[in-house]
């Protein structure tokens, strides 16, 4: 004679799990660049570096270290401009952009210094958290309890037994965060207050695939 339990059968079901984290961004990274022009690229060059290392040298003055101001494009361009319909060479475009990464608190200095020793292009401001793993695990566990709060809706709905520990957890890789960014112009320092800048909050996400094991009959 079978008992009851003996005529329980055992299916599974697959879920997936999502959990995501607010977190204030303590670290920011701006791109700026110095653009100089002249009919010679030597004369356009020399200026370039000249300005630069002003530039790098004043960052360096407010507590900036060197090894968080880094070059990441160098180029030089030869411009034309077209008259009646002629092309005419106009001289050479020098362009070098740097990536500083600073505190949050520091970025409106940052900014500010920058602009006033002869920065001239600044394009984007990402902002990020030095220690992501630690959120990364909140939101790990809160994919967990994603998922299982899934298959127990599913097993309640379907009138089975669910058992909470599930077979199988799968860490699905996903996509770096996205980090705010605001593209920029220009900025100048007025009465001394340094450019305001608002970081917002990055979110960062975890996602699982789980499978739970419930029982009918």
């Amino acid at each position: 004679m079978h008992t009851k339990a003996n005529q329980m059968i055992k299916r599974n079901v697959k879920v997936y799990g999502i959990g995501k984290i607010l977190v204030e961004p303590d670290a920011v990274e701006v791109r700026m660049g110095v653009v100089t022009q002249n009919i010679e690229a030597t004369v356009a060059q020399q200026e370039n570096a000249r300005i630069v290392q002003q530039v790098i040298q004043s960052l360096e003055s407010i507590g900036i270290p060197k090894e968080n101001i880094q070059t990441v494009d160098y180029s030089i361009f030869p411009q034309y401009d077209y008259v009646n319909n002629l092309q005419q060479f106009t001289g050479y475009q020098v362009t070098n952009m740097l990536s500083v990464t600073t505190s949050i608190d520091h970025i409106g200095e940052v900014i500010d210094t920058a602009i006033f020793n002869g920065i001239n292009r600044l394009t984007d401001i990402s902002f990020a958290v030095t220690n992501p793993d630690a959120y990364y695990q909140q939101a790990l566990q809160l994919a967990l309890y994603n998922a299982y709060s899934k298959a127990e809706t599913i097993s309640q709905t379907l009138r089975v037994s669910l058992d909470p520990t599930p077979i199988t957890t799968i860490e699905q890789s996903t996509m770096p965060p996205p980090t705010p960014y605001k593209l920029l112009s220009s900025t100048e320092m007025v009465g001394g207050v340094a450019t305001p800048i608002e970081p917002g909050r990055i979110e960062i996400e975890a996602r699982i695939e789980t499978c739970f094991n419930i029982f009918t009959g």
